[in-house]
């Protein structure tokens, strides 16, 4: 009896370690600060427990479960042969080769944070995500090779994590990116062909804001697995969807290098909008006789606007929901439309008394873009809310 107890105990005290290692300091000797990032000495990784090798013009970092790659003078790196973008490129200094130290760090599981006490920089090693994963009633038990996706931002991030090949359906509004036309089809989010997910033989249903739950059930009686997200109301909520996806398909790491080079372009992006004049913008989401929709402060987009230097006029909205009334009374300085709702906004004499409208500054956006909670309404859907109001913005950034 003894000897079993102290068996559990060295298991329990392994798993404490392993989960809640101590803080790690870094030494300011290995760092080096360069427009407002913080870049780390490839010579000195050894020194934190990495394996490092320098082969062909390739920096490779590895814990011993995952493979950073990194090349000179450019934002591009790969995880496991999967490539992402970060926020900045690597430098080369004297003899020294500089890799932005939170994407490095944060994709093998750490947080970058400042030490009061030491007045430097420590590394702070997170509890890996793991299975089960749950989202409000659906749990996932198991990682999975034959994903069906009923959404498109779910379909963007599976792509995004390199885990395509696993994919055996998408829906018609899945259409990013061009290679997820060669998926099959399965119709509508609402109304998909059960037997058409059932005859791909997915092990797990993945769904995303537009999903019925009967749907939902009979596809689980038919024996796979589901979960489905609600529409993120923030861009950490975005995060912790991608981070339950990257679980699913067992692609950990994959799954925060992504989210890290999101936090990455959102915090330069807000560094250099802060101080900006901030107009008033508007989003177009629903207009006509069906009433006025726009994102709320309740929304992934009204950060989003905020990040960009704008003030949301439709901050107020009550959900989507909005009226004619508010609009006219907010007059905000700019109204970006969808492509079905341009001549709508610009020509109807609901809207001719705005000042968007007199001034020219009705703009017409990507839609799909700016509904979907995905790695694309960060790299590209900055720039393009950047170029209509702070263009000078866009010259400085790396990405």
């Amino acid at each position: 009896m003894k000897k079993r107890f102290l068996s559990l105990l060295f298991v329990v005290l392994m798993l404490f370690n392993v989960c809640y290692a101590a803080p790690v300091s870094l030494n300011a000797k290995d760092l080096v600060n360069e427009n407002s990032r913080t870049y780390i000495e490839f010579s000195s990784l050894k020194d934190y427990g990495l394996k490092t090798e320098m082969k062909d013009g390739a920096y490779t970092v590895s814990d011993g479960k995952a493979n950073l790659v990194f090349k000179k003078d450019t934002n591009e790196f790969t995880v496991n042969g999967t490539k992402f973008a970060m926020d900045a490129k690597t430098k080369v200094k004297g003899n020294e080769f500089l890799i932005p130290l939170r994407t490095l760090f944060e994709t093998l599981n750490y947080n970058v944070v400042y030490d009061q006490k030491t007045k430097g920089l420590k590394l702070e090693k997170n509890k890996e995500n793991t299975l089960p994963v749950k989202e409000d009633i659906y749990t996932v038990t198991k990682t999975h090779k034959k994903v069906a996706s009923l959404a498109p931002s779910v379909t963007e991030i599976i792509f995004d994590l390199g885990a395509e090949s696993m994919l055996v359906t998408r829906t018609d509004y899945c259409n990013y990116p061009a290679a997820a036309a060669k998926i099959t089809s399965v119709g509508s989010m609402l109304e998909p062909s059960i037997e058409k997910v059932i005859a791909q033989k997915p092990t797990v249903v993945i769904a995303e804001t537009h999903f019925k739950e009967d749907v939902l059930n009979q596809l689980k009686k038919a024996g796979m697995e589901i979960i489905a997200f609600n529409t993120p109301n923030s861009m950490e909520e975005t995060y912790a969807s991608i981070k339950t996806i990257a679980t699913i398909v067992d692609k950990n790491y994959e799954g925060r290098a992504l989210i890290s080079t999101m936090k990455g372009k959102i915090a330069q992006v807000s560094l250099k909008t802060k101080n900006l004049n901030k107009p008033s913008v508007y989003i177009v989401v629903g207009t006509g006789e069906g009433g006025e929709y726009t994102h709320g402060k309740d929304s992934f987009m009204n950060e989003i606007l905020n990040i960009c230097g704008y003030t949301n006029a439709g901050q107020d909205a009550d959900g989507f929901k909005y009226t004619l009334e508010k609009l006219i009374k907010k007059n905000p300085t700019y109204l970006l439309t969808p492509g079905w709702a341009t001549e709508t906004v610009k020509t109807g004499a609901a809207y001719k008394g705005l000042s968007a409208v007199k001034n020219g500054k009705v703009v017409q956006i990507n839609e799909d873009i700016f509904s979907r909670a995905s790695n694309r309404v960060v790299t590209e859907g900055l720039k393009e809310l950047l170029k209509i109001a702070h263009p000078e913005v866009i010259k400085d950034l790396e990405f």
